[in-house]
């Protein structure tokens, strides 16, 4: 921001806020319909580690949490939390820790279960999906079973979940007991 011209700096800003106005308007879009098909409770990996991230994106030449900031994407869960609330929709969240590497079915955790960004393949019993689908399915599981509720996360007053402080290795070894 500090090397770029004030004619750049407002065709940034002008970017940034189209930018926002698409993804509250997609937000609008998936809340009206959760609401439209009476689903009360979402369930989100809590990202709030991202931005430190050091990953860095070819195209821009830039580390993806820097392109995160500068887009204001941080703000994507926040918008996501209060359109829900004002329609009555609870977000519960849940530690990404193993969500793309657990297998549904049998409930291993590898790194290798995971080929690449689509593709999901136990290496123990051959499940195989969608890499977001998969996730999603464990990220559901979480919040379906009464032992993962209470083992990985808090309700808070408005009985959301949050998720408990825990190091990876024991969030593993908890997934890992109850398969």
């Amino acid at each position: 921001m500090k090397n770029i011209s004030s004619s750049q700096k407002k065709h940034l800003e002008k970017l940034v806020r189209r930018n926002e106005w698409y993804f509250k308007k997609l937000i609008h879009d998936v809340v009206k319909y959760l609401k439209e098909n009476k689903i009360t409770d979402v369930v989100m990996e809590d990202l709030g580690t991202f931005g430190k991230t050091y990953i860095k994106n070819d195209e821009f030449d830039i580390k993806y949490s820097r392109l995160v900031r500068l887009l204001r994407l941080s703000n994507i869960k926040n918008w996501f939390n209060s359109q829900c609330e004002k329609q009555g929709i609870r977000v519960h969240l849940t530690s990404p820790c193993y969500s793309s590497q657990q297998c549904p079915v049998c409930g291993s955790i590898h790194k290798e279960n995971r080929k690449d960004q689509e593709h999901f393949e136990c290496t123990e019993c051959r499940h195989s999906a969608n890499a977001d689908l998969n996730a999603s399915i464990n990220l559901r599981n979480r919040f379906t079973s009464d032992v993962l509720r209470k083992n990985l996360h808090v309700q808070d007053e408005f009985n959301r979940l949050i998720p408990k402080k825990l190091k990876k290795e024991k969030i593993k070894e908890i997934l890992l007991e109850h398969v």
